[in-house]
């Protein structure tokens, strides 16, 4: 009904109505709340009151009614009588008794008793209650307190009043303020609801609007603004429509122009990857590659053909293929045949795998494989030729160093063999040539022309020594020797035959090392002979030797210590920096290196030295090997000799010669001499020779016995007999590693074959009357297990 009521009133009426309404409600509520605000503060003022008054009493009371004086108790409740507020106040104890009251209201005594409350509330009089606490803990009685709060009333009426003035002078505020909304709203909206008809009305169609829900302006307005938007709506709907088709048709004209720019993008794409992967792959494969047209022009040049050719890509591109890549038959050096023309003419592929040699811009000589295929349209036509080749001078040269390589060892192990029976003859020859020495009945000439025969022998040993150890490279047998001969000797071996002259200088004091002699002398020689092939036409090798001490700053690769140093200098076509690298490379053929300069630096390495390159330009190259000193008292505290006992010597070798010419050898100076051929047989004498209480004093083992134990056997057996046999190996195998560690074996010295009296002696003196070194255990733990 109140909808209906407003919808028939004016806009103006409306507002004014809704205004006064607002603020009228607004100041109802505000009024109502001060009102219930102020009533809470009267009504707790009014309690903190009474609680003062209360806590006050009760304070004395208990004092009180602990001393059981009621008289006293009564005057106390007395004395609040002349405020004027106090309704009553009463005391009880605990069983009930009333203390004293003053006139008024009083509570019954069941009530007080049973009361847990602090206060509540009965009319216009307000009840308070505090216990009466005895020594703080015991409960003694009740104080109860009665206070009027009407007096509080006639405060809140005058509230109240003050209140209804201030309504009735918003209200009228209100009345004044919607009088101004009317005009300043009302106004606007009809003006405006004027204009819109005007506008309506305009393009002369007069047509009413759309039908307004309501009498007022703004019902009015609404209508004519509806009919404003009717018109422009149509106007739209026909722009809208028009623009509909409009981008109906772009949007078909921009679709497929994408589709156009999508597939271009794809084919565009697609040849960038393709030409990327192209030159990636032509970037990262190691082999050159050229491509031309039909004519043979070059049209593609990558990183590897340049580096072989010799031409810059950008040079190389458009000239044709016969000028850039020049190749040659590597044996006739004549050109091969037109490979582009080949390939277009029977539409193959053609390959040469051998003997192809690339000329390069710079005059360089490349051995190459190459292969060259034809280049073929969608249609097969085809439309050019790829050619790839490959530098194999390096291979090449691997190939040949292989081969080389197979060949010697080929060579060492027939080698190996034919020495060991040539040491074996030069030992028998020796022996006969040593007892033939020391025979009575020689005189000097005799004695000249078998000196003579033993240097031929001892210059053959040297031989098969030096033919073992570059055949097998094996384990040095070391000495302790002083090498001035040896390097004079090694020396003038290598540049026997050669137009080159050697200068020596050696310090007269040259310190003492431990070497194996012929391995020694085939480091001096294959680095001699190096300098022999630099220097093809002729000239002068300088080999210098002199001690040296390495401290502990120096930059060599070699513990602190005292060294000798000999240096061979060549004056021939000197090492290229970039190559000395390589230089000990068994596969290196180049500037004089391979197989003899890496022999040469193993046995060095293996006899704890160093060997180092140093080139001089214009003036050669000189090659610095050192090698560890051996210092310290040359004599040696011998055993006590017994001029009276007969040494026993227990002889095993499979060469008959030997055997008799060692047993000779040995019973011309006294020794007592049992040989056998085996090692079965050498175990059964010694297990007789020390069950008949005559044991060997050192056994002579033979390591290699074909077809039966040998040496490293035999030692095995009898240290289990004897832990303290004393056993000196023999081999014509010098290179064997027994020979060079016979300790870790089980043996007490070695004597490599062929050997004279005085070596064979030398070992036997040393072994039997100087103190022996302490040999490895551990074989023997290996040998009793």
């Amino acid at each position: 009904m109140m909808t209906r009521l407003l919808r028939r009133k004016s806009i103006e009426k409306k507002l004014f109505l809704l205004v006064t309404l607002a603020c009228a409600a607004g100041l109802m509520v505000a009024s109502v709340a001060f009102l219930v605000g102020k009533w809470i503060d009267i009504r707790d003022q009014a309690r903190r009151e009474a609680r003062m008054k209360l806590e006050f009493v009760a304070s004395f009371l208990s004092a009180a009614i602990e001393s059981g004086d009621n008289t006293t108790a009564t005057n106390i409740l007395a004395a609040l009588k002349s405020n004027s507020q106090t309704a009553g106040l009463s005391g009880y104890v605990t069983e009930g008794g009333l203390i004293g009251s003053l006139a008024g209201s009083t509570v019954p005594t069941g009530a007080i008793q049973g009361l847990d409350r602090e206060l509540h509330f009965d009319g216009g009089t307000v009840y308070l209650y505090r216990p009466v606490m005895v020594a703080g803990k015991q409960r003694m009685g009740v104080i109860c307190l009665q206070a009027q709060i009407r007096p509080a009333y006639w405060k809140l009426v005058l509230s109240g009043l003050g209140v209804l003035g201030v309504f009735a002078f918003s209200i009228a505020v209100a009345v004044w303020v919607s009088s101004e909304v009317r005009r300043t709203i009302s106004e606007p909206i009809r003006a405006l609801w004027q204009t819109s008809r005007l506008v309506s009305a305009g393009d002369g169609s007069g047509g009413p609007g759309a039908a307004a829900d309501g009498e007022d302006e703004l019902a009015r307005l609404a209508e004519g603004f509806g009919e404003v938007v009717a018109k422009i709506q149509n106007r739209e709907a026909a722009l809208v429509k028009s623009q509909s088709e409009l981008e109906k048709r772009v949007a078909e004209r921009t679709r497929e122009l994408q589709e156009e720019i999508q597939q271009r993008s794809k084919v565009e794409a697609a040849l960038a990857d393709e030409k990327e992967r192209l030159a990636v792959t032509l970037r990262s494969i190691a082999d050159g590659v050229v491509a031309t047209d039909c004519r043979g022009d070059i049209v593609l040049f990558n990183i590897v053909a340049e580096e072989l050719t010799g031409w810059p890509s950008k040079e190389a591109v458009g000239r044709n293929l016969r000028q850039v890549l020049r190749c040659y038959n590597a044996e006739t050096r004549q050109p091969v045949a037109n490979l582009v023309e080949d390939a277009l003419r029977t539409g193959a592929s053609t390959k040469l795998s051998e003997g192809v040699l690339l000329v390069g811009r710079d005059q360089t000589e490349r051995l190459i494989e190459l292969s060259c295929s034809p280049i073929l349209d969608a249609g097969g036509k085809s439309i050019g030729v790829v050619v790839v080749f490959r530098d194999v001078t390096e291979q090449q040269r691997h190939v040949e160093a292989l081969l080389t390589a197979s060949k010697l060892q080929s060579i060492g192990m027939m080698a190996g063999g034919i020495a060991h029976d040539f040491n074996n003859i030069l030992t028998s020859v020796l022996g006969h040539i040593s007892m033939a020495k020391r025979s009575p009945t020689a005189n000097g000439e005799l004695i000249e022309h078998l000196a003579c025969a033993e240097e031929s022998a001892l210059k053959a040993r040297e031989i098969t020594r030096q033919l073992q150890t570059f055949a097998k490279s094996g384990l040095p047998v070391k000495r302790t020797v002083r090498v001035n001969d040896l390097i004079t000797e090694a020396t003038g071996f290598a540049l026997r035959g050669s137009n080159v002259r050697s200068r020596i200088t050696i310090d007269d004091a040259l310190w003492p090392v431990d070497v194996d002699e012929s391995q020694f002398s085939q480091v001096i020689q294959n680095v001699v002979l190096r300098g022999v092939r630099a220097m093809a036409g002729g000239g002068t090798i300088e080999v210098r030797a002199a001690n040296v001490t390495i401290g502990e700053t120096s930059v060599m690769p070699l513990t602190p210590g005292n060294y000798i140093l000999i240096s061979i200098h060549d004056h021939g076509q000197p090492i290229k920096p970039e190559d000395i690298p390589n230089v000990f490379d068994p596969y290196f053929v180049r500037e004089g290196g391979g197989l003899g300069l890496a022999a040469a630096y193993t046995i060095v390495k293996r006899h704890g030295g160093h060997i180092a390159v140093d080139p001089k330009p214009d003036k050669g190259t000189a090659f610095h090997i050192y090698l560890p000193a051996k210092l310290g008292p040359t004599g040696t505290q011998t055993r006590e000799q017994s001029s009276s006992a007969v040494k026993r010597i227990l002889l095993m070798d499979d060469d008959e010669q030997i055997r008799r010419v060692a047993s000779a050898m040995l019973e011309s100076v006294g020794y007592e001499v049992t040989t056998v051929e085996d090692g079965e047989t050498a175990i059964e004498r010694f297990v007789e020779a020390r069950s008949a209480g005559r044991p060997f004093d050192v056994v002579i083992l033979d390591l290699t016995v074909q077809g039966s134990k040998g040496g490293k056997e035999t030692i095995q057996e009898l240290l289990l007999i004897d832990s303290k046999v004393r056993a000196i190996v023999s081999s014509g195998y010098c290179d064997d590693p027994v020979m060079a560690r016979y300790r870790e074996y089980g043996f007490a010295a070695a004597v490599p074959k062929p050997y004279n009296f005085d070596e064979l002696e030398s070992v036997l003196r040393k072994l039997l009357y100087e103190p022996e070194p302490a040999r490895v255990d551990s074989l023997r733990q290996q040998s009793s297990h």
